[in-house]
């Protein structure tokens, strides 16, 4: 039967591995981790201990890497139950989702936000439609993603979304000048690239009105919920 010490090693073999960049070999050395273990035969307390220090040590290493194949490989290793249970691991199910999703150029939110069906859960950062009087008259807004930066120009990875929208919104790329942009955040915006962005179209007095509002920079959390 397998005890912590035998965990930690086969983590840690796996995990130099990933961080030399030697990806074949730190898949081939978890498979001979898992053989080791015995990890498939385990049962009870024994064995969601295993999951919770083996699998998810790596999964985490995995993630940082951006081994997608080989982080979702692993949480379909571990038992539904096990996942359930545990919020590292719910966290870890939602960030190899914004990673997919991201290398996919779908990335217009920030990662705490970027799930499947997002634009159904924004805006974000606008004023709510529900709870402000500039809310009420939201008509549609973008999500979007700064890509470039020039002298008197912005270049946004965006997309539209609907109020009501259940669809997933088509990805575009467009170019603004920073006065307009500017001119929409109604006040000293300095634009950076990487940065994320919503902008609501607001019918005010029977004219269409753009507001910007900028995310924060955010890290990931451990949380199943999406950010509000």
């Amino acid at each position: 039967m397998s005890d912590q010490p035998e965990q930690f090693e086969g983590a840690t073999v796996v995990c130099s591995l990933l961080a030399k960049g030697r990806i074949e070999e730190a898949e081939a050395a978890w498979v001979d981790a898992l053989d080791t273990l015995g990890t498939r035969s385990l049962e009870g307390n024994l064995e969601s201990q295993i999951y919770r220090s083996l699998h998810r040590r790596v999964l985490d290493k995995a993630l940082d890497f951006s081994q997608l194949g080989l982080a979702d490989r692993i949480l379909s290793e571990i038992p539904q139950v096990v996942r359930q249970n545990d919020t590292h691991l719910k966290a870890c199910q939602r960030r190899l989702i914004a990673l997919k999703l991201a290398n996919e150029g779908r990335a217009v939110v920030p990662m705490p936000y970027l799930q499947e069906g997002w634009w159904s859960e924004g805006p974000f950062k606008l004023p709510s439609r529900r709870d402000s009087k500039a809310g009420q008259g939201l008509l549609r807004w973008f999500a979007a993603r700064v890509e470039t930066v020039s002298v008197d120009k912005v270049k946004l990875r965006l997309a539209e979304i609907p109020i009501g929208g259940t669809v997933e919104p088509e990805v575009l790329i467009a170019t603004f000048s920073l006065d307009q942009v500017r001119k929409w955040a109604s006040n000293h915006l300095v634009p950076q690239e990487g940065d994320y962005w919503e902008i609501g179209v607001y019918r005010e007095d029977e004219n269409d009105e753009y507001r910007l509002a900028v995310h924060e920079h955010e890290g990931f959390r451990e949380t199943d919920e999406v950010p509000r």
